[in-house]
């Protein structure tokens, strides 16, 4: 009795019933195969996006060829358990200047001036303009779920740094 209500409710899938169950799981691990094996064929290979990581940040630089009128930007990701997979991609004036992964920051030197700064593509929405000082530090946080970087104060900014790692 308790058998035919379990499999009623489907608790129970192994038995002679399971001829329809069979095809369902073939095809769903079918499917998830696919998928699998697309996301390996189509994911960027490390060695292209550090290099467009470096022409973005040698453009980004190049602007910046006087130390006394630039200014150094930090950028950062807490360690979080939501989008721990996937890395965050930080643009700069539409130059991709660093790739973050979870719990890490990356550091580079732009001119003193106003930037518009973006996380994930350069036609984000979310954009972040920041006018950094010549000899200063500015210092953002990556806000993965909503896609945008905040200003953090210094103090903040390396209270929430202690344990992160640095990108290059």
């Amino acid at each position: 009795m308790y058998y035919r209500a379990a499999r009623h409710v489907g608790f129970v899938v192994s038995g002679a019933g399971d001829r329809q169950a069979k095809p369902l799981r073939l095809w769903g691990v079918f499917i998830l195969t696919l998928i699998k094996l697309a996301s390996w064929l189509f994911a960027p290979s490390k060695e292209s996006e550090q290099a467009q990581v470096a022409a973005g940040r040698e453009t980004v630089e190049k602007a910046a060829k006087n130390p006394a009128v630039t200014a150094a930007l930090i950028v950062y990701r807490k360690r979080a358990f939501v989008g721990a997979l996937s890395p965050a991609q930080v643009y700069c004036d539409g130059s991709l200047i660093a790739v973050l992964k979870n719990g890490s920051y990356a550091a580079c030197r732009v001119a003193a001036g106003q930037h518009s700064l973006c996380v994930g593509s350069p036609s984000n929405k979310a954009q972040t303009i920041l006018t950094p000082v010549a000899g200063e530090e500015s210092f953002l946080r990556c806000n993965f779920l909503k896609g945008k970087l905040e200003s953090v104060s210094k103090e903040a900014a390396t209270m929430e740094m202690r344990a992160l790692e640095r990108v290059e």
